[in-house]
């Protein structure tokens, strides 16, 4: 309590206080008090990864492009917004949609009904990956038939692999080698799925073409004179001729 006509007093517990003023004429003896409530508040920012039905632990890592959500678990607040390390910023928003690769902090700011703030970052809280891959042949043999040596230039660990050799052939080892028995043109497709789930495929058509050697030469003339020049034609044809 406090007698003086303008007091100052500091509140040292959080939440709702009741304040009275009571007021006496001191000539006629009239009385009066009036009663008014005071919010104490002080924002802290809190949050975590959310947790329910539909999301987890394990969305902290993924490929993008991928949504996530944050538990707000702030105390006193009237207003709160997001920033994420990839640029955007998130006001009341609890999601976010990573288009890109790479290790994000977060960040949450809290004010409260007094313009009072708080502020809590969680570093590298979530990690998105992606894949690039590309392959190539890195030997060829063969006569009757032909043994391509595939070779996966990617650096990503995989989980899984599916070659696809473009006659009805497959493969799940990461640098098959697999023979064509039929000449052609033949279009070669890699899938693959990361450790982390992301998938990627890469389609190269008329990659492959094998046809078999086929020895044959012409002339410019057949019928020559003794020590004339003859002119030869290689016309041969196949893979690698």
């Amino acid at each position: 309590t406090s007698n003086f006509q303008n007091p100052v007093h500091t509140f040292a517990n959080l939440g709702s206080h009741t304040v009275s003023l009571a007021i006496s004429n001191s000539v006629t003896g009239c009385t009066h008090i009036i009663y008014k409530e005071i919010e104490l508040t002080q924002p802290v920012a809190q949050f975590d990864y959310l947790v329910n039905a539909s999301n987890s632990l394990s969305d902290s890592v993924g490929c993008p492009p991928k949504r996530v959500y944050l538990d707000n678990q702030s105390q006193d607040y009237a207003y709160y917004r997001v920033l994420w390390s990839d640029g955007y910023i998130g006001y009341s928003r609890i999601d976010h949609l990573f288009t890109d690769a790479g290790t994000f902090d977060v960040t949450m700011i809290v004010s409260d009904i007094h313009g009072c703030k708080d502020t809590a970052t969680i570093e590298d809280m979530f990690h998105m990956y992606d894949v690039n891959i590309d392959f190539g042949v890195s030997n060829i043999s063969g006569c009757d038939s032909m043994l391509v040596e595939f070779e996966d230039f990617s650096v990503h660990p995989f989980a899984s692999v599916i070659w696809d050799f473009g006659d009805g052939g497959i493969s799940t080892v990461d640098n098959p080698q697999y023979i064509y028995n039929s000449e052609g043109s033949y279009d070669v497709t890699f899938y693959t799925e990361s450790i982390y789930g992301c998938k990627d495929t890469l389609r190269k058509s008329n990659y492959i073409t094998y046809t078999r050697p086929t020895a044959n030469f012409s002339v410019n003339d057949e019928y020559i004179c003794r020590e004339e020049l003859v002119s030869f034609l290689n016309a041969s044809v196949g893979y690698g001729i």
